[in-house]
């Protein structure tokens, strides 16, 4: 549903990524792993079109995703790690601000925006500003937006950030159920032992290049560690033996 082909993005010729392939299809969620700085960040926005790629394409099912297109916008949520929020906006305003963005009929925003906020334990303060929610709300209500239209393809950049173990469980409960809806997800994030039970496949980031992707039994072959080794375990073999390769 999502495939990047050599995509390349630097800052001042040198950083960002460099020939990243990756795909991930209807009914998968793919972990993006790797150590700060890796280009978990880069990838997910180049994917989504906030940054502009120097080289690569993403392609949104058949088509090539461009961010100036309506179409191809309304195929993807984005979960920022950081929640970017309007001011003097109420969550409430907020979703039906974006209805209206999406083109959704009002009717089809007020049920979907009353569920996503139930569902997330905003509803009670659904007329109050963002700006005075905690954290782990304001990340929320960012999960909320970003499912508002029902993309088919969801980018999520360190979702857990901020979230208490409550919500923090909702969170991977709504991941696993929007992949059996045949949504694609692809999720950035360091907590490795989520990755592990949550993700079917991997893509390592070191430097911004793949050092290994795949299943999780194709991550420990790459790493040559043994069948009951951690994804953990496994991504700091392959990472010290690139340092080491380096040094």
């Amino acid at each position: 549903m999502i495939v990047a082909e050599n995509l390349t993005k630097r800052y001042g010729g040198r950083g960002g990524v460099a020939g990243l392939h990756l795909s991930v299809g209807g009914g998968e969620i793919v972990g993006l792993v790797g150590a700060n700085g890796a280009g978990k960040s880069t990838t997910l926005r180049t994917l989504l079109g906030l940054l502009r790629p120097d080289e690569g394409s993403v392609h949104i099912g058949a088509e090539r995703y461009e961010p100036d297109h309506k179409g191809a916008r309304a195929q993807v949520g984005y979960i920022p790690e950081m929640p970017e929020l309007y001011t003097d906006l109420s969550a409430w305003e907020h979703l039906k601000f974006l209805g209206m963005i999406y083109g959704l009929d009002e009717a089809v925003t007020a049920a979907r925006a009353e569920a996503l906020l139930r569902r997330l334990a905003l509803w009670e303060r659904r007329d109050e500003d963002p700006l005075a929610y905690s954290k782990g709300m304001r990340q929320r209500l960012s999960v909320a937006c970003a499912l508002l239209h029902d993309p088919k393809v969801l980018l999520a950049d360190e979702p857990w950030s901020g979230l208490d173990p409550l919500a923090s469980f909702l969170l991977k409960e709504i991941f696993q159920e929007l992949k059996e809806q045949g949504k694609a997800l692809l999720i950035s994030t360091h907590m490795l032992d989520t990755a592990e039970r949550l993700c079917d496949r991997f893509v390592l980031l070191a430097d911004g290049t793949v050092a290994a992707q795949g299943t999780l039994d194709a991550i420990r072959e790459t790493a040559g560690v043994g069948a009951g080794s951690t994804l953990e375990e496994a991504f700091v073999t392959i990472l010290r033996r690139r340092r080491q390769g380096e040094g």
